[in-house]
């Protein structure tokens, strides 16, 4: 298990690549069979992942997303905990951080089946189809980013007592990232409760649709921002690998 850690960690840029991919794709693959989906409005993630073939494109993307998901919260808890024993070491109390740190490591996974769920049960696959797909799609919103926030504060209170560059870096990254997510998260919300305050629907979409991408396009990169500290911890693992 040991010399799997190195090639593992990767899993953190596989989820930024994999999943922008998978946006792009779905995007694409859904203006090339249904351009109707276009006329005087644009379509939401929901709607071109609902479609064959982009629905086909998406499933298959997830296949490789939602694994590395998974493991990258397994080794960021890893990752964290290897620190945290060591501030326990010296004194410092650390059974807040603990918790926090199992709490972001439950939600990210759980966020990540959510993900795999709503790419399974699609818009138009009939009502009950359609209602598991907008409540796995708010449930994967809602759990990734409480698991950004929980980790950021773990990383912050940790980095209060012990601070490496590696860990100054990742900490900084984290933050921007789940600042920027967080409030996002809440402009998005508003524009799907209250989209009618604009006098030009198409705008109104148009403004809808930019936040969901960039929304999920940032949901997708988190894993970047603790891939530095990650690495840096299985990088002694590197030794116990076979030539």
């Amino acid at each position: 298990m040991q010399g799997l850690g190195p090639r593992l960690v990767w899993c953190a840029p596989a989820v930024f690549v994999a999943g922008i991919a998978a946006l792009i794709a779905s995007w694409s693959l859904f203006l090339a069979y249904h351009p109707e989906g276009f006329v005087g409005t644009l379509p939401t993630i929901s709607e071109t992942i609902s479609r064959a073939p982009a629905s086909y494109a998406f499933q298959l993307m997830m296949c490789v997303v939602t694994p590395s998901i998974v493991v990258t919260w397994l080794i960021n808890f890893d990752a964290t905990r290897a620190h945290l024993t060591a501030l326990g070491a010296q004194g410092v109390p650390v059974a807040t951080m603990g918790w926090l740190n199992l709490i972001a490591c439950i939600l990210g996974i759980v966020a990540g089946l959510f993900l795999a769920g709503l790419s399974i049960f699609q818009l138009h696959n009939g009502p009950m189809s359609h209602r598991l797909h907008i409540w796995l799609s708010e449930g994967f919103y809602a759990t990734q980013i409480l698991a950004f926030i929980f980790d950021t504060v773990c990383a912050r209170l940790r980095n209060k007592h012990s601070t490496s560059p590696v860990q100054a870096r990742s900490l900084r990254a984290r933050a921007g990232v789940t600042l920027t997510t967080s409030t996002l998260s809440l402009i998005f919300l508003f524009l799907y409760l209250e989209r009618s305050i604009f006098a030009d629907p198409y705008l109104a979409q148009a403004f809808y649709v930019a936040c969901e991408y960039v929304l999920a396009s940032l949901c997708f990169a988190y894993p970047l921002a603790a891939f530095a500290e990650m690495r840096h911890h299985v990088g002694p693992l590197r030794s116990a690998v076979p030539a």
